[in-house]
């Protein structure tokens, strides 16, 4: 399970793997997905500790989809 990465560092050998009988697969999260529950916790961080400052995340969505 990986947050972000480079396709020709880990996924193109691990499809490669697969394809050759191996039991090897990725889950990507993505930057944005590994990163959203940490940017919640930080705006309402911000919110509690500065006052008269108001932090609120915004959720972007994901980027693309890809299932193979």
């Amino acid at each position: 399970i990986a947050g972000e990465t480079c396709e020709w560092y880990c996924c193109e050998p691990i499809r490669d793997m697969a394809e050759t009988g191996m039991q090897k697969t990725i889950i990507l999260l993505g930057h944005v997905g590994s990163e959203r529950d940490v940017m919640q916790d930080l705006a309402d961080d911000i919110n509690t500790r500065i006052e008269g400052v108001e932090a609120r995340y915004i959720d972007c969505g994901e980027l693309y989809t890809y299932i193979d």
